[in-house]
């Protein structure tokens, strides 16, 4: 983060609507792969996948977010991110840029938009507006207990609780 405030956005597609992630939590962006289904998982994971000789799951964006589902094409992505202390994959439909965010260019949701789990704010880019996902908040709120299938196993702290930890440390 830059001293006056400015962030790092990756902006990507999900059903036409540009939805822009912190930099900091992406780790890599790759064409999309086979998965293997998990039996229990929520209907938003598609599975899991071996990346680099870990085991990691893919979360379908559009499913997490509330948009219909839709099939790849050739230029969906899967953006790998922190997740905790672990890894997800979010399918989207394109990586659009990176942007850098300046605090004045955030606007605040709040009423009925509030009420969507991960939506934090919308960013004005030019004319154009971005949806500013917290991504641990949006997944948190679909997946449930993590412990009952994700493949990390025990231990995973939700976001409102590691973000708690955090600002106590």
């Amino acid at each position: 983060m830059a001293a006056n405030g400015a962030r790092q956005v990756v902006i990507a597609r999900v059903a036409g609507t540009a939805c822009g992630i912190d930099i900091e939590a992406v780790l890599e962006i790759l064409p999309p792969t086979d998965t293997t289904p998990i039996p229990g998982a929520p209907s938003q994971v598609l599975g899991v996948l071996n990346l680099r000789g870990g085991v990691v799951p893919v979360a379908d964006l559009r499913s997490v977010l509330g948009f219909p589902a839709a099939p790849f094409d050739q230029e969906t992505r899967f953006v790998f991110v922190s997740y905790g202390q672990n890894r997800i994959g979010l399918v989207v439909d394109e990586v659009v840029e990176v942007i850098t965010v300046d605090p004045s260019a955030c606007q605040p949701v709040g009423g009925d938009f509030a009420r969507n789990p991960g939506l934090r704010a919308v960013i004005r880019n030019g004319d154009d507006l971005v949806l500013d996902i917290d991504h641990e908040v949006a997944l948190d709120a679909c997946l449930g207990d993590h412990d009952t299938w994700a493949p990390w196993g025990n231990g995973t702290l939700q976001a409102a609780e590691r973000k708690k930890a955090s600002s106590a440390a």
